[in-house]
Formats: C-alpha cells, structure tokens, sequence
C-alpha cells in the first residue's frame, strides 16, 4: 500500500498559548521518525523541495495562510508559496492550521480556483497527532514571531542534532528580508 504525502509545516508565529507550545513540543518530541527534516528562517525556503513533489498534503500549522495576499504573482515569497505549489499542480489537500484570530481569506486568483486540490481550514490541531508525516519543516519566520519564542528555533535543531539526525537548514532567506524566488 502507498503512503500518503503528509508534509507538515509549522511556522513559530502560530504560537499564542502555553497550550500551543506544548502542542508543538509534542509533534516534534515525537518525530524522530521523519526522514526530512527541513529548517528556514523563512517559510517560502520549503517551496523549493516541496515543487519537486507531487498528490502533497501539505498540513500547514501558522498564524497566516501563505496562499496569496494580493501581491505580485512572478515571484515566490511567504506570502504565496502555496498559490505556486497550488498552480503546479503539487497539491491535492492544503489543510491550514490557524489561531482564532488569524485572517481568512476568500478571494483567490481564477488559475488556482481551476486547479484540482482540496481546501481545509481548521482551528482545532489536535487531529495532527495522529498523522504520518514524510517530512516536517519548522519555520521561524522573525518579522512575525514573538521575540521570546524565537530560540524555539535554535532549541529544536539542537534536539535533532542531539539525535543525530539528519536535518536540512535552508539559509535561503536568512537575511530576514524574504529573498524573492522565481517559480
């Protein structure tokens, strides 16, 4: 039997709660089992791996959807990576993970409403738990990130390393600025 093409991402500006980090403390404690394990101060850096994928299922915990927010659409960036892996056709099921407070959005371009792909959006996450990921990708993000859970990042490629395990920093973007990448 296949298995599916569970991806996880998690993006640190998703934190808001104790609740939140013991959440995520849990997922990642307990994913030692994942081949890739992926790192970027920026979350459009994964677009890079995940464009060469295909039937993603892509589980997408953050404060922001990424989709699209209106801006131009030549150029990759954080705010639209997933309209580029939605319009290549390397989504089947996007599930966005968000907080309470987090802006939906409706209004998306005609070429991504065409394509073949599911649209999930969920304020409960618990469900995560009991999905088998291929990779995870654990995101810092620091424009949106609160100051004081930003060693979170450090503190969890410490753990993986402390496993030895193999893990992918992506120093794509650490510039803070968000480097722009051509689809």
């Amino acid at each position: 039997m296949e298995e599916d093409n569970n991806h996880l991402s998690i993006d640190l500006d998703w934190i808001r709660t104790r609740e939140q980090i013991n959440f995520i403390n849990n997922l990642i404690f307990n994913s030692l089992k994942i081949k890739q394990i992926n790192f970027s101060y920026q979350h459009h850096a994964i677009y890079d791996i995940l464009k060469r994928e295909k039937d993603i299922k892509l589980y997408n915990i953050d404060h922001h959807h990424d989709v699209y927010y209106k801006e131009p659409r030549d150029i990759v960036n954080e705010g639209n990576w997933v309209y580029h892996l939605i319009t290549k056709k390397c989504i089947k099921q996007y599930h966005w993970i968000k907080n309470i407070d987090s802006e939906i959005q409706f209004d998306f371009p005609p070429e991504m409403m065409a394509n073949d792909y599911e649209y999930h959006v969920y304020d409960n996450y618990n469900f995560l738990k009991e999905i088998n990921f291929q990779s995870i990708s654990i995101i810092l993000t620091p424009e949106w990130t609160y100051v004081n859970l930003q060693p979170l990042y450090e503190a969890y490629i410490d753990y993986f390393k402390f496993y030895k395990k193999s893990i992918n920093i992506i120093e794509l973007t650490r510039n803070h600025k968000g480097s722009l990448l051509r689809p």
